[in-house]
This record gives C-alpha cells, structure tokens and sequence, in this order.
C-alpha cells in the first residue's frame, strides 16, 4: 500500500510528494527489513527528482539505494549508487553527505571482508564530520571504525573507540547507534575475556532495539550475545538466542539467519 502511494504520486506527475513520500518511508523499512520496498519506493522518489532536477535529494536516494543493496548483497549495483552519490555530495561541497556516504562504502566493504580499505573510508568519514562539527554523525562513525578493528583483531582499539562513541551517543541522544555501538562493545569485550561484561553490554543492546523497533539489528545482536554466552557454558540460553535469532532473521529474509542457522546446526544436541 506504502510502495503503491509512492508509484502513485510519480505517476500523477506529484513528484515533489512522490520522493518525500519515499523519504519519510525509509527507517520503516529498513528497520523491519522491508528492503525491496524500499528499493522500489527509492527508485521511484530517484524518478521524480530527475525531473525536478533536485541534486541533494538524488544524492540522498543514491545514497539509500547504495547502502540497501549492499544490505542484500547485491555488491555492483551498491557501487554505482554510492559512486554516483559521491559525486553529487562532492559537487554539492556537502561534507555531511560525503561523510555519510564514505560510512555507506566503509560498511559495504565490511560486508566484503576488505577490512583494511573499509577502515580506511570510516576514518576518512570521522575526518569529515569533525571538520563539519557533526557529534552525531562523528560518533557513529568512530563506531565503525571501532567495529573494523575488532574484526581486524584490535580489540583493545576497539573498545577505545567504542567507548568514545558511546559518550558522544549518550550526549546527543542517538539511542539507534547507541544500541549498534554496545553490540560493538560486546563483541570486543567477549574476546578480551571478559565474557560478563559482554553479556551485559548484549543486553543493552538488545533492549534498545527491542524498543525501537529494530528487528534486523536485534536479530543480528542475538547471535552475538548467544556467541558469548555459549563461551560462558551457558549453552541452553545461546540456544535461545540464536533460535530467537533465525525465527526472526528468517522471517525478514535476512542474509544473517545463515549465521544463526550454522550456529544451531554446529552444536550438539
């Protein structure tokens, strides 16, 4: 119904309403996993601004489109629209959008396991947003590049960032990336060793997603937090995570209930 009244206000020629329309739509479906709605509402609202020849708002929907496919795992068409949204960023001299789009291509390369290039373009994104004074954004991505360190195997760097992140976040009142940065946290405090702290810091992040209606990410944090506790041998309660984990993963056609699925299958009944 939401991706219809997008398709139809395009094609009444009410482009203006068209792409606001898809811009107000696009946490609710991300959130919820509803990503080929929002590919198909995205591609709509990109429609409509080619013919308003509206340029921050194609960066924007470039932008959305660019990090949505990497969601899906569709690598090349992810390129071409965060290339194009960089250009038009740069073009703009909107060192914000730049910003946000270089985290875009950062988390994409994650995804790629090019874990060098993908903290190469969260710093050069950290370095944008404190030149432009943005905390919000400078906080998210300081996350990011405490997330690639863990995964480079920096964990003590990574908590650093990580908890610097965390104070920004709390200042400024961005509990979305406040929950994505203590499921950050979590993971590097489980392979310091302190497999305690960890569970504690799952648990934060599971109740803020949980109340904010995220249940992509929250799915994603259950695997992890079950990762953690079957270290602790608690393995009845990993059980629970990850089943937790896959019924909603799976439900959303999420790429990570593979990830819960082989945690299921890897232990012994």
């Amino acid at each position: 119904m939401l991706t219809a009244a997008v398709r139809l206000a395009a094609d009444e020629g009410f482009d203006a309403h068209a792409w606001q329309l898809a811009w107000t739509l696009t946490t609710y479906f991300d959130w919820l996993g509803h990503w080929d709605d929002l590919i198909a509402t995205q591609s709509a609202a990109l429609d409509a601004l080619l013919r308003l020849g509206e340029l921050p708002g194609r960066a924007h929907v470039h932008r959305d489109m660019g990090r949505t496919f990497a969601r899906l795992g569709r690598y090349e068409e992810a390129e071409t629209h965060l290339r194009q949204a960089l250009e038009l960023y740069d073009r703009l001299g909107d060192k914000v959008g730049l910003g946000r789009t270089h985290h875009s291509v950062g988390w994409m390369l994650l995804q790629r396991r090019r874990l060098r290039e993908a903290l190469a373009e969260s710093e050069r994104a950290v370095a944008l947003f404190r030149e432009a004074g943005d905390l919000l954004w400078q906080a998210r991505t300081l996350g990011a590049a405490g997330w690639v360190h863990s995964q480079l195997g920096d964990h003590a760097h990574s908590l650093g960032l990580c908890l610097e992140a965390l104070a920004l976040q709390q200042k400024v009142g961005d509990r979305h990336a406040e929950a994505g940065n203590w499921d950050s946290i979590g993971f590097a405090q489980h392979h310091l060793g302190d497999l305690d702290e960890a569970d504690r810091s799952y648990l934060q992040a599971v109740r803020l997603f949980e109340e904010l209606g995220d249940r992509a990410s929250l799915g994603e944090v259950l695997i992890h937090r079950g990762d953690t506790r079957h270290a602790a041998g608690e393995g009845d309660a990993a059980l629970e995570d990850w089943r937790r984990a896959l019924a909603m993963l799976d439900e959303l056609g999420h790429p990570a209930a593979a990830e819960a699925r082989s945690r299921l299958g890897g232990v012994s009944r």
